[in-house]
């Protein structure tokens, strides 16, 4: 399933970075990625997933941050 796919009920964004030309997201994520991140206002950024997309996690963090 794509991220796309995913029937989420809350507005949302979804935002293509390419890790390789950050050397600080390097640092971070090194050998994870394809990484997916998500971000509630006035907070850092957590990883949902990592290599392949986890919709459960996507969903529970959509559901924690309403």
């Amino acid at each position: 399933m794509a991220f796309e796919g995913l029937k989420l009920a809350v507005p949302h964004r979804l935002d293509v970075i390419d890790v390789d030309a950050h050397p600080k997201l390097v640092e971070r994520y090194d050998e994870l990625v394809p990484v997916l991140t998500g971000a509630r206002p006035n907070q850092p950024s957590v990883q949902l997933c990592h290599y392949l997309l986890d919709a459960a996690a996507v969903e529970r963090f959509v559901v924690e941050s309403k």
